[in-house]
C-alpha cells in the first residue's frame, strides 16, 4: 500500500488494482491441497482485508481493488474473494472465484460487473477465471468496460501462459484489461506474477495490444496509463463484434454443460 501511495503522489489515478493473494502476507503460506488450510483463513482475515481496502481507497482518493483473499465456506472449504471500493472507501462490489485452482476449493456460480466512477463497469477475473473464456464473455455481455485480473500465479509463469489469459479475452471482447500479478516469495512459495494493461490491438500504435509499451512488466513497481471508454465504444461501433454473437445459445446450453461437470 505504501508503494501505491508513493505512485499516487507522482501519478494520481482513478483506479488501482493490487495483486492477488496480497492479504495472505498476514498469514503463513496456505496450501490449497491441505484439508486443514481453511483453519488459517478465518473471518478476521476478511475483516482485515476489507479494512485495508477501504483505507487505501480513501487515502488514494480512487477506486481500489485490494487484490484477493481466501474466505472459508460453512463446509470448511476455501474460496478466493475480491472486493471493490469507491473513492470514499465504501464497498461497492464483491466477486468470488468461479473456476477452481484445486479440487478442494469452493467456487461461486454468480458473476456480474460492478459499476464504478461515471458509470464505468469493471469485471473481476479471479484466479483461473482469467483462463476461462465464458467468464469474460458473460461480464462483457453484461456491460463490463474493463476486465481486472488480480492474480497470484506460482512460478514459473511464462509469457505464453499469460497470453492465453487476459490478453486473449480482451481481444475477443473489445474491452480494456488490467492484470496485476503477485511477484516474489510468500511463505515458502515463489510467485512469478506479471503486470499488464491491455487494449484491443487496433487501439495500440504497434498493434501489440499492450499499453503503454509492448509486453508484460515483471517485478515490483507500478504501471500507470490513461484508458478512455469513449475509445472502446468507438472500436465497438466500427466493428460491432458482440452483435455477431448468439447469447440465446449460451443461455440455453452453457448452464447444462456446467451441471454435467463433476
Amino acid at each position: 500500500m505504501q508503494a501505491a501511495e508513493s505512485t499516487a503522489q507522482r501519478n494520481p489515478a482513478d483506479l488501482y488494482l493490487f495483486p492477488g493473494l496480497l492479504a495472505l502476507g498476514l498469514l503463513p503460506q496456505i496450501d490449497l491441497a491441505d484439508p486443514e488450510a481453511s483453519a488459517l483463513a478465518d473471518a478476521s482475515l476478511k475483516d482485515a482485508y476489507l479494512a485495508a481496502g477501504s483505507y487505501a481507497a480513501r487515502t488514494l482518493g480512487a477506486v481500489v481493488v485490494p487484490g484477493t483473499v481466501y474466505l472459508v465456506t460453512p463446509q470448511g472449504r476455501l474460496q478466493q474473494y475480491a472486493a471493490v471500493f469507491d473513492r470514499q472507501g465504501n464497498l461497492v462490489g464483491e466477486q468470488l472465484q468461479t473456476h477452481r485452482d484445486a479440487l478442494v476449493q469452493a467456487v461461486s456460480d454468480e458473476i456480474s460487473p460492478i459499476a464504478v466512477d461515471a458509470g464505468v463497469k469493471v469485471g473481476l477475473l479471479i484466479g483461473r477465471d482469467a483462463w476461462y473464456p465464458e467468464v469474460s464473455r458473460i461480464l462483457t455481455l453484461q456491460g463490463a468496460d474493463i476486465l481486472l485480473a488480480p492474480l497470484a500465479p506460482p512460478a514459473p509463469y511464462p509469457s505464453e501462459e499469460a497470453l492465453w489469459g487476459l490478453w486473449q479475452e480482451v481481444q475477443q471482447n473489445q474491452v480494456f484489461g488490467v492484470e496485476a500479478g503477485l511477484f516474489g516469495m510468500l511463505g515458502d512459495r515463489a510467485y512469478a506474477g506479471r503486470a499488464a494493461i491491455v487494449a484491443p490491438c487496433e487501439m495500440t500504435e504497434d498493434d501489440s495490444g499492450f499499453l503503454p509499451r509492448p509486453g508484460y512488466f515483471v517485478g515490483t513497481g507500478a504501471q500507470v496509463v490513461t484508458l478512455s471508454v469513449d475509445e472502446i465504444q468507438k472500436v465497438r461501433r466500427e466493428y460491432p463484434l458482440l452483435r455477431h454473437l448468439n447469447p440465446g445459445l449460451y443461455r440455453k446450453y452453457l448452464p447444462l454443460v456446467y451441471r454435467r461437470l463433476p
